[in-house]
């Protein structure tokens, strides 16, 4: 198979309803591992290498959804890569100041032009080869580690293929605001990269 999929789960009903109702990931035969468990992103991936894998993973949250076509479009995307190895693919993220992808989130649609400069992704969704030379940082834990390999690559790509977040929605009275654990990542990455400009979707780190 070309592609697999990577799911860690905490929530059976949620990524039944998503990634395992998707068409997209359906139709071009797509094997989807769930990884339970993990403290990290890290751990999870490590947890999921194996011989069998195959050439791509696709390494998604659980609450994301893959309409019709999307699958077949990440394919053609992909085929188009000449060095996976040292390449990072996302679907929503930024180039400095400039915001990329497409992707229904939370109901809003945010649809903005494709990119091979990213220098941040949100890990929502994140391509990987499977002979990578880039590394999940498990000091990490599950924010920011995308960033980090965008920091680390040698082409970052953000495609424009639709996906879907079912995340919860947050209602128009309250202020969404990151979890701490997104602040505690933000420190180590700051401390790898000093004295760079780290612009996220959630905002510069400072």
């Amino acid at each position: 198979k070309l592609i697999s999929v990577l799911v860690p789960v905490n929530d059976v009903e949620k990524v039944a309803r998503n990634v395992l109702a998707s068409p997209g990931l359906q139709e071009i035969g797509a094997q989807v591992h769930q990884a339970w468990g993990a403290s990290s992103a890290a751990e999870a991936y490590r947890a999921f290498l194996k011989p069998r894998m195959a050439d791509w993973t696709l390494y998604c949250h659980q609450d994301t959804y893959w309409p019709e076509g999307s699958g077949r479009a990440i394919l053609e995307q992909l085929a188009a890569i000449e060095n996976g190895r040292r390449t990072v693919v996302g679907f929503v993220g930024m180039s400095g100041a400039a915001a990329h992808g497409l992707c229904l989130d939370r109901g809003n649609w945010l649809d903005w032009p494709a990119t091979e400069n990213a220098t941040s992704i949100d890990e929502l969704a994140v391509i990987l080869h499977r002979d990578t030379e880039l590394q999940i940082d498990p000091a990490l834990g599950w924010h920011l580690w995308a960033t980090d390999m965008c920091l680390q690559a040698e082409r970052a790509t953000i495609i424009r293929v639709p996906v879907h977040h079912n995340s919860h929605p947050v209602p128009e009275h309250i202020s969404y605001t990151v979890p701490p654990a997104f602040h505690e990542s933000a420190k180590v990455l700051r401390a790898k990269y000093p004295g760079i400009p780290i612009r996220t979707l959630c905002g510069e780190i400072a």
